[in-house]
C-alpha cells in the first residue's frame, strides 16, 4: 500500500523488488480438503464436456498431472486473445487461448473432480519470448496443507522451475488491480509501465537423461530406452515431457522411422521409457545418433548403429481392435525374450495382458523380441448409458423442503449398476434391468438464497448429467405461498397426465 498524507504536488513512484526463488519439487501426497476451492465461479464453469473429460473422477496428484496433459495436448496457443478472459467451458469447446485460458480450463477439470485448486498469477521466463512475462498457472492442495503448483502451458507440474514468481492466489481469473483515493481539489492518473526484469544470477540443475538401447539390422527394428524419477533431490513427483530425435541424411530427412516420438506422462518414481523404431531405408553400416530432450533442455544421446540383414521373425499382438470403457478384455502374444510394452501403462512382463481402461482414447500397445515388432493399437469407446428427466420446482424458500422428481433410463440391452449423485447431498446405487426405467422423487432443501443450481449424475462406466436451477426466497409471504401452492397443484395434474399418457 502506498500512502501520502500531504498531496500538493505531483507525485512519481518506482518500485523495485529484488527476489529470490528456488524451483519447487514435491514427493508424492494425498489431496488436501477446503471447499473453497472447489466450487464454480464465473469464469469456472463445469459442464458436461468437462465432467466427461474429468471422469472418473480421482483425488490425487496423478490425476492432477494427467488433467494437465490433457490440457496442454488438446489446446493451441492463440496470442489474439490475450487480452480477453474466457470462462472454461467457452475453452472447453474452442480449445484455444493463452496461459489464462489453459488456466481456467485445468482448474475446472480439477475442481469437479474434487481436488481443491485455486488460480495462481505472477511472472515466468518464456523460452518464445526470451523474457519474464505476466503468467497464469495453479496450484493443488496438499494433505500436509502445502500447494503443488501445475502449468497447463508449459506443460510443468510437481516439478517447477525457478522462474515461475508468484505474486497472488486467487479463486479464478477474475482480478483487478484496486486504486481508493481521498481528494477534493485534485486529480489521478494512475498508469503502470511495463514490467522490466533483470536477472542476476542462476544456477541451473541439470538432469541427466541416461539412455541404452540396441542395435539393428536394416530391414529389423530397435528400442531405446531411459529410466527417468530419480533426480539430486531423490525420488520426486514431476511431469515429464520426452521427445526423441532421429538422425537425419544430407537432405535433412530423417533416417530412423520412431513410432510415438513424443512422450507425457507423470511419475512419482524410477520408471523405464521405451521407443522403438526400424531404418526409413534398405543402406547398411551406418552409425545413426538417437538424441532424447525434455523440456527444460536436458538431453541424453544413444548412437545406434544400423548393420547387415537378417531373417525377422513375425511377432502379433492378438486381442479386439475396440472396446469399451471399463470393459474387461486380454493381449496375447507369441514369444519369448521380449518387451511388451504400452506407453501409457509401462512395462507388462507376461504373454498374457488383463486390461481395463476407464478413459476414452486411443492406446498404443508394442511387442518386442529379437529385431522383430509387432503393435497394436486399441480405441477404447464412451457408450451413452443413461438417460435422466427431472422435474424442479421454479422456487423455494430457506431452509424449505422441496420435491424433485427424477426419470432414469439404462438406455443398454444388458443389466447396469451406477452409482445417482444429486450435489454432495444425495447419493444412492441403482440397479437397471436391460433397458429399465425407474422414478424416485427426493426432497431437498437450500440454506442460501438466490439462484441455486441443482446437477444430477448417473455414474456408471461414463457419467450422464442433468442440470437445473431453483430460485431460494429468503422469506415468502402469505400471498407468494398461496400462489406457489396453487401453481404446484396445476403443474401435478399436468405431470400426471404426461406420465400416463407416455
Amino acid at each position: 500500500m502506498l500512502e501520502w498524507n500531504n498531496f500538493d504536488s505531483n507525485k512519481n513512484y518506482r518500485i523495485e523488488s529484488i527476489v529470490k526463488n528456488s524451483a519447487t519439487h514435491t514427493t508424492e501426497k494425498s489431496i488436501g480438503t477446503d471447499d473453497r476451492y472447489t466450487k464454480e465461479t464465473s469464469t469456472i464453469i463445469f459442464n458436461d464436456d468437462i465432467r466427461k473429460a474429468a471422469y472418473p473422477y480421482e483425488k490425487t496428484l496423478k490425476k492432477a498431472a494427467e488433467l494437465t496433459i490433457f490440457v496442454n495436448k488438446i489446446m493451441t496457443y492463440d496470442i489474439s486473445l490475450e487480452k480477453s478472459i474466457k470462462p472454461s467451458d467457452w475453452v472447453m469447446q474452442n480449445r484455444r487461448g493463452v496461459c489464462v485460458e489453459y488456466a481456467n480450463l485445468l482448474t475446472a477439470l480439477l475442481r469437479v473432480s474434487g481436488i481443491p485448486t485455486r488460480y495462481v498469477v505472477g511472472y515466468a521466463y518464456s523460452e518464445n519470448d526470451k523474457k519474464m512475462i505476466g503468467h497464469a498457472w495453479v496450484e493443488v492442495l496438499a494433505n500436509d496443507g502445502k500447494w503443488i503448483p501445475f502449468d497447463p502451458t508449459w506443460l510443468q507440474g510437481g516439478t517447477i522451475d525457478a522462474t515461475h514468481i508468484k505474486t497472488a492466489s486467487l479463486l479464478d481469473s477474475n482480478q483487478s488491480d484496486r486504486l481508493v483515493y481521498t481528494s477534493f481539489n485534485s486529480r489521478i492518473d494512475w498508469r503502470k509501465n511495463e514490467d522490466y526484469f533483470e536477472i542476476l544470477d542462476y544456477k541451473k540443475s541439470e538432469i541427466d537423461i541416461s539412455v541404452d538401447g540396441v542395435d539393428l539390422p536394416s530391414n529389423g527394428y530397435g528400442y531405446i530406452k531411459t529410466t527417468v524419477g530419480k533426480t539430486s533431490f531423490g525420488y520426486e513427483c514431476t511431469i515429464y515431457d520426452l521427445t526423441v530425435a532421429s538422425c537425419i541424411d544430407n537432405n535433412r530427412n530423417t533416417m530412423l522411422e520412431i513410432y510415438e516420438p513424443e512422450r507425457k506422462f507423470w511419475t512419482c518414481g524410477e520408471e523405464d521409457v521405451y521407443w522403438f523404431f526400424k531404418p526409413k531405408t534398405n543402406e547398411n553400416n551406418y552409425i545413426c545418433p538417437v538424441i532424447i530432450y525434455d523440456q527444460l533442455g536436458n538431453k541424453g544421446e544413444k548412437r545406434v548403429n544400423v548393420k547387415g540383414h537378417k531373417d525377422i521373425k513375425k511377432l502379433s499382438i492378438d486381442g479386439p481392435e475396440t472396446v469399451g470403457i471399463n470393459q474387461k478384455f486380454n493381449l496375447t502374444t507369441n514369444a519369448e525374450n521380449f518387451i511388451f510394452y504400452s506407453p501409457d501403462f509401462g512395462i507388462h512382463d507376461s504373454n498374457l495382458w488383463e486390461l481395463s481402461i476407464s478413459n476414452s482414447g486411443n492406446y498404443s500397445f508394442y511387442f518386442y523380441s529379437d529385431n522383430s515388432l509387432a503393435t497394436k493399437k486399441i480405441s477404447v469407446n464412451e457408450i451413452k448409458e443413461f438417460e435422466i428427466g427431472a422435474i424442479i420446482p421454479k422456487n423455494s424458500t430457506i431452509n424449505k423442503n422441496f420435491t424433485i422428481i427424477l426419470t432414469t433410463q439404462n438406455l443398454l440391452n444388458k443389466s447396469k449398476n451406477a452409482i445417482l449423485k444429486i450435489e454432495d447431498v444425495i447419493e444412492k446405487n441403482i440397479s437397471f434391468a436391460p433397458g429399465e426405467t425407474k422414478n424416485y422423487e427426493f426432497n431437498l432443501s437450500s440454506k442460501t438464497p438466490g439462484l441455486n443450481k441443482i446437477t444430477i449424475s448417473i455414474l456408471g462406466d461414463g457419467i450422464t448429467t442433468y442440470t437445473s436451477s431453483i430460485f431460494i426466497y429468503e422469506d415468502k409471504n402469505i400471498i407468494q405461498q398461496i400462489i406457489d401452492a396453487i401453481f404446484d397443484f396445476f403443474r401435478s395434474i399436468v405431470n400426471t397426465i404426461s406420465s400416463i399418457f407416455s
